[in-house]
């Protein structure tokens, strides 16, 4: 019986922590706040760079860099940052950076200006959410919804069940997550959410599936692609 108890309680905490991935996944791929949303735009500068060094040495990498740079002269941000993810690829080896996006980061290191720091303002205060809430609450409603159907968690617990430690929800999950990201929302708020939209986005998915779109299952899970 001992034993029963004890491969149940394995498959729970198998399921808690495939809830979790799947609610990082979500809240690093369409992020809720400014900071994070500046950290997923980064790393996907860093895997644009390293799509792009995949081609080191090759004709078609030079022609690469020229047009790289080309596209930073317009001041673009996202184009800038890739030519100094590519040049501190080079400087990080002690080899020198191609010749077209040289030029552009010696620049930008020239004007750089360290940022002055708020020495009022406490690391671990909570960031600022994205201005258009309801896009925010929407994201967060979508990433219990991926999680009820990719694990088979509800998606809401009573409140007798929140003093139990363990999340045991969808809802309860992505609170977790939130937390993690320093964002101040309660389990009510992650449930007032999923309330609000959950409706609307499982109809958008059943419409979705009808034009066979193939959805997870707690035997068939979403693959998660490696993001960091």
């Amino acid at each position: 019986m001992s034993r029963g108890r004890n491969k149940a309680k394995q498959i729970d905490e198998a399921v808690i922590n495939r809830a979790r991935l799947v609610a990082d996944y979500c809240l690093t791929l369409h992020p809720i706040t400014d900071e994070e949303a500046v950290k997923e735009d980064r790393r996907r500068t860093l895997r644009n760079a390293e799509d792009y060094l995949a081609d080191v040495g090759t004709p078609h990498f030079e022609a690469t860099m020229q047009h790289v740079a080309y596209c930073a002269s317009s001041g673009a941000r996202h184009w800038v940052e890739l030519c100094l993810a590519l040049a501190a690829h080079f400087v990080e080896r002690g080899e020198p950076a191609p010749e077209p996006i040289r030029k552009l980061a010696a620049n930008v290191l020239r004007e750089l200006r360290l940022r002055e720091y708020e020495t009022n303002k406490k690391g671990d205060e909570t960031v600022a959410k994205r201005s258009d809430r309801s896009m925010r609450d929407f994201t967060i409603a979508a990433t219990v919804h991926m999680i009820v159907i990719d694990t088979g968690l509800k998606p809401t617990r009573n409140k007798a069940q929140r003093t139990t430690g363990s999340p045991s929800s969808a809802c309860s999950i992505v609170h977790e997550a939130l937390r993690l990201r320093k964002v101040n929302l309660g389990e009510d708020a992650v449930e007032t959410a999923w309330r609000t939209h959950g409706k609307q986005i499982e109809k958008t998915v059943e419409r979705m599936v009808a034009g066979g779109l193939k959805l997870p299952s707690p035997n068939n899970p979403f693959p998660l692609r490696e993001f960091y």
